[in-house]
């Protein structure tokens, strides 16, 4: 190694200066150069280039102080000379020393002598120094046991000695690991300094002697840096594995593991791994906290972690690397249990269509998937299948599917495949997660249906003006509206048809989707396009389309023809008249028979006219060619029309001018036979028996048959115990009923009751009472003389017409009927029956009212006095026929529900006492003969099987109709009693019905009778006579042949009437 030459290096430590030498000394042993002379003031210095010396050297110099020219000699330690240069000093004394040898010396200090001539001297004290100097470097902070300090920077102090050298002159040092002797990098060292990062120090000392210590190396190592923790899973048992800062465990089942750390650091290099005790949730697992230092440098594994089956807690741990110079890194681990499958991933055909998407309609099929994601340790790279199952497709329907099958392990999406086609197929594709949690995700049905539906079929219904024919659907532009529904039909075994393709038939038509293959044609405004001829097709669910099948649409605007309707035109036979329909024919839709509609209007029949006609009214539908009205009811007239339609709507009505006439009354009198009718159809006008509250007013309450009283004059008459009438004081009182009769001609009736026979008492009755103008008739019984009166009274004054001889008896007890009948100007009064006054007065001539007075004197009592009773006004008993009116007689009841049913309100008369009957006077019409028919309906009030009584008699000689025992029978009229029989019932009857009653009497030749329109007994008339007689015709009998019950519709014909007739007028009858 070069060493610095001494001549090079400055004096240090040794100061320059020259030895001042006491002027009483010599340098040599106390001697001077001039013995005795003293020193000049001025004193002499020596100073050298270099005063340290490690062997034989040259070094300069000056002289200074010394005598003018004054001569020098140089000696070491004053004894051996030294060669040095200039030998004298300079003028002014001083000289520059430009050589003098120091030669070997021993080790040690040492002095050089400058030595004047004229006694001048200098000295310099030098070292010879050939020992080098050392030199340590300390750090701070000081390094670890492995020599490596993990902060910056590190201070770096150089220390030096020379002992008792000749001192350290410099120190020099270099970082870059280069040779500080050489390196021009190399630094002299002043004070300490830092270091940042890892050095290479090299250093040497030189002292003063230009000694030089070997130099020096030190590894200045400084890391800073931590250390990279690379954790893995290791030694597993069961399943587990890490992801980030994550160590999933599949905690379903028991299992352990170790932890590796394969410790990275680029500076002091991996030293250990430790592992700290578990945090967090740590139920199940286990684990003994380690520091693990081998092998060394790593990989550390650490002690083993185990878990528990069915654990799902999550411990964490703390993993702590460290370097060599102590740097560590801590990463913290959590442990979660993953014992769930991935999710999100999916697996189906690509480029599906049809229904839902779901139909290829070839055999390729391209799958694509995808394996999704796992939440917890991630998903496995690899293990992931691709499977197959295939079933039956049956009318767009999958079924019966097989077990999967492998089609590839890891495949790439997509993926293709090959399958059988008219089939269905499903996927499966299985993706396991890195702990084995594995995931199916499965298809939807993959359905393979190459094949197109079969051409369909159509049919229509749901007709509105339309109709079907073949493939002809048949319509009526000019309806304003209308519609058809079609249904097509067509087949696919597989996949199964979804839809039909009808088109558009134009203008004013539209169409309207319903269920499958039901399609709704319709127009709403007359006159839609003609679509023609038109065609459809099926597309199944696969969107194959099926051949074309078509429909052609027809306009029919013709109506049918060729019907007509026919009936009776007057009276029916029956109830059930003939309707006779002919059938109608058309060339288009063709007739709807279900279309066909027989119709009837209706009007009220009165004397055998037709009224006002009603609407038209359906009474038969589809009805064939004879239709049988059995609807038809008494007292209407009909008329019929019959419509037909073709299958389109087109209509076509027959009609006819007939008028079909079905009424009881009408029938009867169209009998060109008939010779007297009298349907007891009145009402009555005022009924009272003073049934009520003793002592009440009698106007103060209604009547029996709801009217009312009115008083005119007097004191209102009061009702007594026994139910009759009496007046309330010696005065007396009119008193007339409400009920206004409609004609004049009627007869008024009341009973006299002789209660007592005192006082003078003039009891009576009223008739075409005007009350505003005091005008009436009126009979009494004028107590006193016991006689008959008829007064007339006009305008308040009374006159009496006349008086009848017939007298009354006053007997206590006695009754009497008083009757006041008029008809027209003909005036008459009867007595219990009997006629005892008959006048021509026209001075009352209005109908008025009815009523009753009771005038005289004596005090009334409720046993005292003439009282009334039984109080009646009746009209006559029309002839339905002609002019043979008849009366009613002691009150029977009128306006009872009559025997005809139907439409017919008409009443009847029901006889209630013994005396009750109905006369009517001869009449020419009403001598009928031999030949005759009598015709009648009666209802029983009783069901007896006993007695005898009679319904109607025309006198001796004539005919007699009674009940004997309950039989209706016919005899010839003897008066009084039974007469002759000429036919009869055979059974009774026994019920309180209605029954119609024909007996027919051809002369000598068949007698029939008939009850309810079917004939029970038939006899002959031979013998048996019927003479006309001049006697009034009775109704009703009285006294022992008195009838009890209802009579209506009594006919006399002078004819013969067919069994024909009979039935039709008993069904008119019924309705």
């Amino acid at each position: 190694m070069q060493r610095l030459a001494l001549a090079a290096l400055p004096a240090v430590g040794l100061a320059a200066t020259a030895l001042s030498l006491s002027t009483s000394f010599s340098a040599f042993s106390g001697a001077t150069r001039n013995p005795g002379n003293l020193w000049s003031s001025t004193t002499p210095t020596l100073s050298l280039a270099r005063t340290a010396f490690n062997g034989p050297a040259v070094t300069t110099g000056t002289l200074s102080g010394f005598g003018p020219d004054e001569t020098v000699t140089y000696r070491l330690d004053g004894a051996t000379p030294l060669t040095g240069s200039p030998s004298a000093a300079g003028p002014g004394g001083s000289a520059s020393i430009t050589s003098l040898s120091i030669p070997s010396a021993a080790e040690g200090a040492h002095t050089v002598y400058a030595l004047g001539g004229s006694g001048s001297q200098a000295s310099i004290a030098i070292v010879v120094d050939t020992t080098a100097p050392t030199v340590t470097a300390g750090l701070s902070p000081a390094a670890n046991g492995a020599g490596w300090n993990n902060s910056s920077p590190v201070q770096v102090t150089l220390t030096s000695g020379d002992g008792a050298g000749s001192g350290v002159h410099r120190v020099y040092y270099t970082t870059d690991g280069s040779d500080p002797v050489a390196s021009g990098t190399a630094t002299t060292y002043a004070l300490p300094f830092n270091l940042n990062a890892t050095t290479t120090l090299r250093f040497y000392a030189v002292d003063h002697a230009g000694n030089a210590s070997a130099v020096t190396t030190r590894q200045v190592r400084i890391d800073t840096v931590a250390p990279a923790n690379a954790v893995t899973a290791a030694t597993v048992t069961g399943t587990a594995v890490k992801s980030g800062s994550t160590v999933w465990y599949r905690g379903a089942g028991t299992g352990s593991l170790t932890l590796t750390n394969a410790v990275a650091d680029a500076g002091s290099g991996p030293a250990s791994s430790a592992t700290g005790a578990l945090g967090g949730t740590t139920t199940g697992w286990t684990h003994t906290p380690s520091t693990v230092t081998s092998p060394a440098g790593g990989p550390f594994v650490s002690n083993t972690f185990s878990w528990a089956a069915s654990t799902t807690s999550s411990p964490t741990v703390t993993v702590t690397g460290a370097d060599a110079a102590g740097n560590t890194t801590a990463t913290g681990l959590t442990f979660s249990n993953d014992s769930a499958a991935p999710t999100g991933g999916s697996v189906d055909a690509t480029g599906l269509t049809g229904t839902g998407t779901r139909y290829r309609t070839g055999t390729a099929v391209s799958v694509a998937f995808t394996p999704g994601t796992d939440a917890g340790a991630g998903l496995a790279a690899s293990g992931r299948q691709l499977l197959r199952s295939t079933g039956t497709l049956s009318n767009g329907v999958c079924s019966a599917y097989g077990s999967y099958t492998l089609l590839a392990t890891d495949p790439a999406s997509p993926y293709a495949d090959t399958v059988t086609d008219q089939a269905c197929h499903r996927y499966q594709y299985t993706v396991p997660d890195l702990l084995g949690n594995t995931a199916t995700y499965t298809s939807g049905d993959v359905k393979v249906d190459s094949t197109a539906p079969s051409t369909p079929t159509w049919a229509a219904s749901a007709f509105t003006n339309t109709a079907v024919t073949g493939t002809t659907v048949y319509y009526r532009s000019t309806a304003t509206s209308g519609s058809v529904t079609l249904t097509g039909s067509s087949t696919d075994a597989a996949s199964g048809v979804a839809s039909y393709a009808y088109p558009a038939l134009g203008t004013g038509w539209s169409a309207t989707a319903g269920t499958l293959g039901v399609t709704t044609y319709a127009w709403s405004s007359a006159g839609p396009a003609a679509p023609g001829t038109r065609t459809f097709t099926a597309t199944n669910n696969a969107g194959l389309a099926s051949a074309t099948s078509s429909f052609t649409m027809t306009a029919d605007t013709t109506a049918p023809t060729g019907a007509a309707v026919t009936y009776t035109n007057g009276y029916p036979a029956d109830l059930n008249p003939a309707i006779t329909l002919t059938a109608a024919t058309d060339a288009g839709a063709g007739l709807d028979a279900a279309a066909a509609v027989l119709q009837r209007q209706q009007a009220p029949l009165s004397a055998g006219t037709c009224g006002a006609y009603g609407g038209w009214t359906t009474i038969a539908t589809t009805p064939g060619t004879t239709h049988n009205d059995a609807t038809v009811t008494n007292g209407y007239c009909y008329r019929y029309r019959y419509t037909v339609a073709d299958r389109v709507g087109n209509t076509a009505t027959a009609t006819s001018i007939n008028e079909l006439k079905v009424d009881y009354h009408s029938a009867v009198r169209a009998d060109a036979g008939l010779s007297g009718y009298w349907r007891f159809g009145e009402a009555s006008y005022g009924l009272d028996t003073f049934t009520g509250t003793t002592g009440a007013a009698v106007n103060s309450r209604p009547a029996d048959d709801g009217t009312t009283w009115t008083l005119s004059s007097g004191s209102a008459p009061v009702i007594t115990a026994a139910d009759r009438m009496r007046r309330v004081s010696a005065n007396g009182f009119d008193l007339y009923n409400n009920a206004a009769p409609s004609s004049p001609d009627y007869a008024v009736e009341a009973d006299i009751h002789v209660a007592s026979n005192t006082g003078t008492y003039y009891p009576g009755i009223l008739g075409r009472f005007n009350p505003a103008t005091s005008t009436a008739y009126y009979a009494q019984l004028a107590q006193g003389s016991g006689s008959w009166q008829l007064w007339k009274k006009v305008n308040g004054t009374s006159t009496l017409i006349t008086t009848a001889g017939a007298t009354a008896s006053m007997t206590a007890g006695a009754t009497y009927t008083l009757r006041l009948q008029m008809t027209g100007t003909q005036i008459t009064v009867w007595v219990n029956g009997t006629q005892v006054i008959s006048v021509t007065d026209s001075s009352v001539t209005g109908a008025g009212y009815g009523g009753m007075f009771i005038w005289g004197s004596g005090t009334p009592t409720d046993t005292d006095g003439l009282h009334m009773d039984n109080y009646s006004l009746r009209p006559r008993a029309a002839d339905g026929k002609g002019t043979a009116t008849g009366d009613y007689f002691f009150s029977p009841t009128l306006g009872v529900t009559g025997a005809l049913g139907g439409a017919d309100t008409d009443t009847a008369v029901r006889f209630v006492n013994s005396k009750s009957f109905v006369t009517v006077a001869d009449n020419v019409a009403l001598d009928v003969g031999d030949t005759t028919t009598i015709e009648f309906w009666f209802k029983r009030s009783t069901t007896a099987t006993t007695g005898f009584e009679t319904i109607v008699d025309k006198g001796t000689g004539s005919f007699k109709v009674a009940l004997n025992a309950g039989k209706p029978t016919l005899y010839k009229s003897l008066g009084a009693g039974a007469g002759t029989s000429i036919i009869g019932a055979v059974t009774p009857v026994t019920d309180t019905n209605w029954h119609h009653v024909v007996f027919v009497k051809a002369g000598a030749g068949t007698c029939v009778y008939f009850l309810d329109g079917f004939q029970t007994a038939s006899a002959s008339g031979s013998g048996k006579t019927l003479a006309n007689t001049t006697s009034p015709l009775i109704v009703g009998g009285s006294a022992a042949e008195a009838y009890a019950g209802s009579v209506d519709e009594l006919a006399i014909y002078s004819t013969a009437m067919t069994a024909a007739t009979v039935t039709q007028h008993y069904r008119f009858g019924v309705g």
